[in-house]
């Protein structure tokens, strides 16, 4: 009987070891950098080849370089917002992705977007996708706050 436990609690050990080291790990601000960034060469500097590299190759596979700046001119009406704020994310438990939410600063009418990202902090963050919107974006799960917002201006 003691044999049986004993065997049986090392089985439930091994097994939580083995499935805790294939759990994403994640780092918010790393992705929030990233997100940064895709913005900067995206919105700030319309560099959109720069922006395209950024992107996941599921992303590519859908949609090419040219549609990505057709999405963007169409969705603006022509007027392509230069300030933004990283307010939240929202990372999706034991999935290697993580949502960033930024809302543009100034701007009439407001936008909203959900900046998904695939990878972790070891293996780095590659754009997935965006989502883009006139009003508040919904959570799938629980959004976290950035402190501090993180900017993203013209110098």
């Amino acid at each position: 009987m003691v044999l049986v436990l004993r065997t049986s609690c090392i089985f439930v050990l091994l097994t939580l070891i083995a499935c805790s080291s294939n759990i994403a790990r994640h780092n918010y601000l790393v992705a929030g950098d990233v997100s940064k960034q895709y913005f900067q060469h995206l919105f700030l500097n319309e560099n959109y080849t720069v922006a395209y590299e950024m992107m996941h190759g599921n992303f590519k596979k859908k949609f090419s370089q040219a549609q990505l700046e057709e999405l963007l001119i169409k969705t603006h009406d022509g007027s392509i917002p230069k300030q933004f704020e990283i307010m939240e994310y929202e990372i999706y438990s034991g999935q290697e992705f993580i949502s960033v939410f930024i809302n543009t600063k100034n701007q009439n009418p407001n936008y909203f977007y959900r900046v998904t990202l695939t990878g972790t902090k070891d293996k780095g963050y590659l754009i997935a996708g965006f989502h883009i919107s006139t009003s508040q974006i919904a959570a799938e799960g629980k959004r976290l706050p950035y402190d501090p917002i993180i900017a993203i201006s013209e110098v």
